[in-house]
């Protein structure tokens, strides 16, 4: 029954993983005059105030905004975002 249970916790973060990275991916190609990306943002921090993890949530964002758009500048500036929030939210979570 252990083993059941397991294998199926994995199938249901992967399909999680799946969803959050559908989600980030059609946000990233709807923008405001191809500048401002407000969808993509919202959806992430609205995850995060989910208790979703972080970790895996930063790198469905960063991956996402890399394959919609190819570019390096969309890159760095993801993992920029990325790990600015990972910052706050480890120091909010350490400081409680």
């Amino acid at each position: 029954m252990q083993k059941i249970k397991k294998n199926n916790n994995k199938w249901v973060l992967l399909l999680k993983m799946l969803f959050f990275f559908s989600i980030f991916f059609i946000g990233n190609n709807a923008g405001i005059n191809g500048l401002i990306y407000p969808f993509i943002f919202g959806f992430y921090f609205a995850f995060i105030w989910c208790n979703q993890n972080v970790v895996l949530l930063s790198g469905c964002y960063i991956l996402s905004g890399y394959l919609s758009t190819f570019s390096l500048y969309n890159l760095i500036g993801n993992t920029l975002f990325c790990l600015i929030f990972l910052i706050i939210y480890w120091l909010h979570y350490k400081i409680k």
